[in-house]
């Protein structure tokens, strides 16, 4: 996925990158998750879906929450199934210019296999973010 912007040699990082201009990024300041110790998109997502999940068992009876977790798990399967396909033809670069990508060399097929335990990683695929995906989906539970 990283292989179409060019990379300095010695650093890895992307030579010169064209970032399409965005508000967000224009106004609020750089935040870098390095001083935290942890990531702060990754702890938002996970609380979010722990909160949709404890209120799905503590609204419904099993049965209805098991219905409901089921359709869930229905719309993230097809919406990780159109990231799958959106992704490689929308290619973007990271604003992030110290992005830098962990993939296993030679073997693209292992590097997407990796990702979703976060051993490997990419900077390119941020048009259709995986994190929006739990998140709308622990919405969308929580006021069901």
């Amino acid at each position: 996925a990283d292989y179409y912007w060019p990379r300095d040699p010695q650093t890895g990082l992307v030579v010169n990158p064209t970032v399409l201009p965005d508000l967000g990024f224009d106004l609020l300041p750089h935040y870098s998750s390095d001083g935290l110790g942890f990531s702060l998109p990754d702890t938002c997502m996970l609380l979010c879906m722990l909160f949709a999940i404890g209120r799905l068992f503590f609204a419904f009876k099993p049965s209805r929450a098991a219905i409901i977790i089921k359709r869930a798990l229905l719309l993230s399967s097809a919406s990780y199934l159109g990231r799958a396909l959106c992704v490689p033809v929308t290619m973007l670069p990271n604003p992030d210019p110290m992005c830098m990508p962990r993939l296993v060399e030679g073997s693209p097929f292992w590097s997407v296999l990796l990702m979703p335990f976060g051993l490997a990683h990419t900077c390119a695929d941020v048009f259709y973010s995986g994190h929006s995906i739990p998140i709308t989906l622990s919405i969308l539970v929580w006021s069901t």
